[in-house]
């Protein structure tokens, strides 16, 4: 199922840009999902912090198929 970024960042200890740049590695792996929060209104300030950039887009969930 979808995760949400916020929930996945509350679980790591690592430095933001390792996050970060580990996200950005997984989004070109096949079975990995990382899309934008359909309904923008229910996202918090914490979704938006947590949310990593890829293209020009904020991603605030992410799926992995087993």
């Amino acid at each position: 199922g979808w995760v949400a970024l916020t929930r996945l960042r509350a679980e790591l200890a690592d430095d933001r840009d390792d996050v970060d740049a580990a996200l950005r590695a997984l989004y070109r792996t096949a079975g990995v999902s990382l899309i934008p929060e359909e309904n923008q209104k229910i996202l918090t300030a914490a979704d938006l912090a947590a949310a990593v950039l890829i293209g020009d887009a904020p991603k605030h969930l992410i799926a992995i198929e087993p």
